[in-house]
């Protein structure tokens, strides 16, 4: 699953997450995010990209939810456009050393 936003970070900024989290019965399967200033400087506009792979998510839950947000704890000003959700086929092989197909 990859997830990309665009984001223009105002001039000072001092930190936002992006975060995905996987849940079953309102309890964590799994989390995972990635700094936005580790791809987008503060004053400037770029992308943010965070993947989960399948293989890592504990999938034998039933009623799964997928739920991602950018977490601003400082609740600063950004702009966040083109915000986007993909599901890309993985490896097979990959796949297959940890679950018969």
């Amino acid at each position: 699953i990859d997830i990309t936003a665009d984001i223009r970070l105002p001039a000072v900024f001092p930190g936002a997450w992006l975060v995905a989290s996987v849940t079953s019965r309102d309890k964590y399967v799994y989390w995972a995010s990635t700094a936005v200033n580790d791809f987008v400087q503060p004053g400037e506009t770029g992308k943010v990209f965070l993947s989960l792979r399948l293989s890592d998510i504990e999938l034998r839950h039933r009623g799964l939810k997928l739920t991602v947000y950018l977490w601003n704890p400082m609740k600063l000003p950004c702009m966040i456009d083109n915000f986007r959700i993909r599901v890309r086929s993985g490896n097979p092989y990959l796949y297959g050393l940890i679950r018969q197909f």
